[in-house]
C-alpha cells in the first residue's frame, strides 16, 4: 500500500522545517554564499514559519534578507562563559578580554565607515576610539604598535571574515602583523547590521552604576522570556556582554 502524495509532501516539509531550525540553532548567522548557503536557502524558504515559531516559543526574532539569515538569540545568563568567540583557526582559542574590546571598537568603526576599508585604516580608527576618556578611565589602551596588539586585531578581522562581515579583496593579515603590507576589504553592510542580536541598545538604560545597569539589562532578558512583556523588551547582546566583561560576544549568539 502506497503512502498518499499529500502525506509524503507534508512529511518532507516538516523534515525540512526541522532541519532549518536546527541549522539556525547551531549557527545563528547563515550567509547566502559560502559553506552555509544550502542551510540559508532552506531557512529563507521557511522564514515565515520559523519566525513565528521562534518568536512564540523563545522570544527571539529572525531576520532574513538577500545576504543572510540572522536569529537574534539572547543569553539566558550573563555569567555564562561557555560559548566564547574563538579564533578563526584550527586551534580555535577563545578570545581574550582585549580581543573582545577590539572587536567592539572595530564594529563601531566599520559601522561609520565606507563600503571598503584597509586594515591599516581600521587600526587607526580603533586607536582613535580607544583614546576616549571613558575607555581610558576603564584602563583600555591601544596603540597597535606592538606585534601582539596587531595579532589581536588580525584575529578580530578573521572572525569578521568568517561571519561574512568582511570580504578580503587584496592583501594578507600576516603582512599587516609583520608590518610589511596592508589588506583591503569589502564591508558587507547588511551582514554587519544583522550582527547585533538586538532591537535596542543599552543606551536606552538610564542607570549610571555598573551593577544597576547590568541588573536592568538582566531584567530585560528575563522579561523577554515572559509572553506578557517579551515583545516590548529587548537587549543588545554585544553591548550586554560589553557591560559584563568589557565586551563578549555571542558566538555570536
Amino acid at each position: 500500500m502506497t503512502t498518499p502524495l499529500g502525506e509524503v509532501l507534508d512529511s518532507r516539509r516538516t523534515a525540512e522545517l526541522h532541519k532549518a531550525a536546527r541549522a539556525l540553532l547551531k549557527e545563528p548567522l547563515l550567509l547566502a554564499h559560502g559553506p552555509d548557503a544550502d542551510a540559508y536557502r532552506l531557512v529563507r524558504q521557511y522564514a515565515a514559519e520559523l519566525r513565528d515559531w521562534f518568536d512564540r516559543n523563545t522570544g527571539w526574532s529572525l531576520r532574513v534578507d538577500a545576504e543572510a539569515a540572522r536569529l537574534r538569540k539572547t543569553p539566558g545568563s550573563l555569567a555564562d562563559a561557555t560559548h566564547p568567540a574563538r579564533e578563526a583557526s584550527r586551534a580555535g582559542a577563545p578570545f581574550t578580554r582585549r580581543r573582545y574590546v577590539l572587536l567592539c571598537l572595530a564594529l563601531a568603526a566599520l559601522e561609520r565607515g565606507e563600503a571598503q576599508i584597509a586594515l591599516g585604516r581600521l587600526a587607526e580608527q580603533v586607536v582613535l576610539d580607544a583614546a576616549d576618556p571613558h575607555l581610558a578611565a576603564a584602563g583600555i589602551e591601544f596603540t597597535l604598535e606592538r606585534r601582539d596588539e596587531r595579532l589581536d586585531l588580525a584575529a578580530v578581522v578573521r572572525l569578521l571574515l568568517r561571519h561574512g562581515v568582511l570580504r578580503r579583496v587584496a592583501g594578507d593579515e600576516d603582512a599587516y602583523v609583520s608590518g610589511t603590507g596592508d589588506v583591503l576589504y569589502d564591508v558587507q553592510r547588511r551582514v554587519l547590521a544583522g550582527l547585533l542580536a538586538a532591537r535596542h541598545g543599552p543606551s536606552t538604560i538610564t542607570a549610571d552604576g555598573f551593577e544597576e545597569r547590568l541588573a536592568r539589562l538582566t531584567a530585560e532578558l528575563a522579561c523577554r522570556r515572559s509572553p506578557t512583556c517579551r515583545r516590548t523588551a529587548s537587549v543588545q547582546a554585544w553591548d550586554v556582554a560589553f557591560q559584563y566583561r568589557w565586551c563578549a560576544v555571542p558566538t555570536i549568539t
